[in-house]
């Protein structure tokens, strides 16, 4: 029985910081789910540039339908780091546009994330760190193989991660570019493209970026009947179905995508959207740091 469903589709998109084009385990996997039906389709693009093109198809054909489009990772940076980056009133948006102008992705998957990540360091007057993590034999100015003893006083963590922290999930930190499962590549690499959909013909009147469009709150479409709402996710928060997939990056994105479509059905998917945050934190929340959902 359906009540107080959110969506139409749920679209669960597994990133990659990859330097070249790959398939399989680690790169992107893009999985559907038709909430009402739970079918599912499960993609695999070789590049960010593939991967981006066709998600574009997708989106564009579910015209007049609710769709949510989550990405594993983080859409903002923890508190303060807007303010050292652009300015004292600066928010995620001006971040995104400070990323976006440092940030090379060529359509072979070629980037330049840790000249990107020295460049954004060096701009926020911080040295090293506070984004770190390159090949130990590369040397990439600002950005050093290991972790900085100080952030300079910036949190090493945003307020959502530390949530899931404290309920035993861990999750990597946005400052780090390189290593297994390292979340700073694909942020860097990825908000780009997240505000790109968002700016695209066709799309923008659609497309909502939760929560620093919509706010925390369970109705992120805002009651429209034809709405995308982009969010985060971490699917190691979730329980993994071995057999969604043979390859674990796979089967993380559908089993994400069916346990978010399931919770919609039942009409349990709202709340996810708007959890308990203190108010001193709603305003850290909503301009600078985004959520994740289910944290």
């Amino acid at each position: 029985m359906e009540t107080g469903r959110l969506f139409d589709r749920i679209i669960i998109a597994g990133w990659s910081d990859a330097d070249a084009p790959t398939r399989g385990e680690n790169s992107i996997w893009r999985a559907s789910t038709d909430v009402t039906t739970d079918e599912t389709q499960c993609v695999n693009s070789a590049t960010r540039h593939l991967a981006t093109k066709a998600l574009v198809d997708e989106l564009t054909g579910t015209s007049g339908r609710k769709v949510f489009l989550g990405f594993d990772f983080p859409l903002g940076f923890p508190a303060g780091f807007a303010r050292r980056l652009v300015g004292p009133t600066a928010n995620w948006r001006a971040v995104w546009t400070a990323v976006d102008d440092a940030v090379v992705d060529g359509e072979d998957n070629g980037n330049n994330r840790y000249d990107a990540g020295a460049a954004l360091n060096t701009r926020a007057g911080m040295s090293p760190g506070p984004f770190w993590g390159c090949p130990p034999d590369e040397d990439h100015g600002s950005v050093r193989p290991t972790k900085p003893q100080t952030f300079a006083g910036l949190p090493e963590f945003r307020i959502a991660e530390q949530r899931l922290a404290n309920r035993g999930v861990s999750t990597p930190t946005v400052w780090q570019l390189h290593g297994d499962l390292a979340a700073g590549g694909r942020a860097l690499l990825g908000m780009p493209l997240v505000r790109a959909l968002a700016e695209r013909s066709g799309l923008a009147k659609r497309v909502r970026l939760w929560p620093f469009e919509t706010g925390i709150t369970e109705t992120p479409t805002r009651g429209s009947g034809d709405a995308v709402v982009v969010g985060e996710i971490w699917p190691w928060s979730y329980e993994l179905d071995p057999r969604a997939h043979p390859l674990p990056g796979a089967a993380r994105a559908i089993s994400t995508a069916h346990h978010l479509a399931a919770l919609d059905r039942e009409g349990k998917l709202g709340s996810l959207f708007a959890p308990p945050v203190r108010e001193d934190d709603l305003l850290i929340v909503e301009r600078e740091e985004g959520w994740i959902l289910g944290a």
